[in-house]
């Protein structure tokens, strides 16, 4: 499963290592800091869970396995529409605080589709850009979300809509001085970061509508550094597929099947469990380099729209474009 037990295969490796933002950090590096992370989030759990009642987080996830309450709307596919429409309506109507803009969201829908596409779509929901005729859409199945924690749907659909790929692509698009390939250009890692971030800004907003819904993305995060785990420790640190599905078990309480299936992703792509989480990672930390440097000057929004604003942009691009702002942003205030 190794992709560095292969000829050439830790040089490969290094260089999807590398496109996927780590550098300067090594795997070795990357993989200490997800354990760490996978920590802070188990903690958060805890303490979550704890306050809602229950000794440790495994009673609470069996609560919001089987509470009625926490589960998909069971009268109708279209009683779970409506409720993530209102999802996304309250996100929308945060807007003010999520980020500086001129121009309204493009339409989005909120729609449903087969079971035969479960294997393209995540469960909770995928975002589906629109095009100049069609709109977006947030692409739900209906059937895969029965007898889920319905509140675990929240960080999916924050992280696919508003505050999340929804608003990043609208705000990508409206740079109209952007020549077409810049405003379209996909750049590893960007779009996956900035879902991740949302959904921990939603979390900030209080966008989430209840307890459980915070637990689902905490346990979302949890997972996202497990698989950091995995993609490191297979392909670098030379872990067996054992060692790895023993840890997303352990960690994600995961069945044997499901946690085998996220092994196999990961072996058959490289890399890919990287990007996302470390490109938050560069968001939040531009985000603190910039509440330093302006103190009680710093607005979220026209923070946000500084990130967003010139479309998706490798890594150190973007460091120097926040770094531009911030020195004129430090000027202005120094002549006033």
């Amino acid at each position: 499963l190794s992709l560095s037990a292969q000829p050439g295969g830790e040089a490969c490796y290094r260089q999807l290592f590398n496109a996927a933002g780590a550098a300067p950090s090594t795997p070795a590096q990357i993989h200490d800091a997800a354990q760490e992370e996978l920590e802070r989030q188990h903690e958060a759990m805890l303490e979550l869970a704890q306050a809602q009642g229950f000794t440790s987080v495994e009673p609470y996830q069996a609560f919001l396995r089987h509470a009625k309450a926490a589960t998909a709307p069971p009268a109708s596919d279209a009683e779970l529409l409506q409720a993530l429409r209102r999802v996304v309506a309250r996100a929308t109507a945060a807007l003010p605080q999520i980020s500086a803009r001129e121009a309204p969201l493009a339409p989005l829908q909120v729609v449903a589709r087969s079971e035969l596409l479960l294997p393209l779509i995540a469960a909770e929901g995928r975002y589906l850009p629109g095009a100049r005729h069609r709109p977006a859409r947030f692409a739900v199945v209906p059937a895969a979300l029965r007898g889920r924690p319905f509140a675990a749907a929240e960080a999916q659909a924050f992280a696919a809509t508003v505050p999340g790929a929804h608003l990043q692509h609208a705000i990508g698009l409206q740079a109209a001085d952007l020549p077409a390939a810049r405003r379209h250009l996909q750049v590893p890692g960007f779009a996956a970061g900035w879902e991740i971030y949302a959904m921990h800004l939603a979390a900030e907003l209080n966008l989430y509508s209840s307890p459980a819904a915070r637990f689902g993305m905490l346990d979302r995060a949890a997972h996202q550094a497990a698989l950091v785990q995995v993609d490191t420790g297979l392909h670098a640190l030379g872990w067996t597929r054992q060692q790895a599905v023993d840890l997303l078990r352990e960690n994600l309480g995961l069945e044997e099947r499901e946690a085998a299936l996220e092994v196999e992703r990961c072996a058959a792509a490289p890399g890919q469990a990287l990007a996302g989480p470390l490109t938050a990672q560069l968001f939040w930390g531009l985000r603190q380099q910039a509440k330093r440097a302006l103190g009680k000057h710093f607005d979220g929004p026209s923070f946000h729209r500084r990130l967003l604003g010139d479309g998706p942009l490798p890594a150190a691009v973007l460091r120097d474009e926040v770094g531009i702002w911030l020195s004129g942003a430090q000027s202005r205030l120094l002549t006033h």
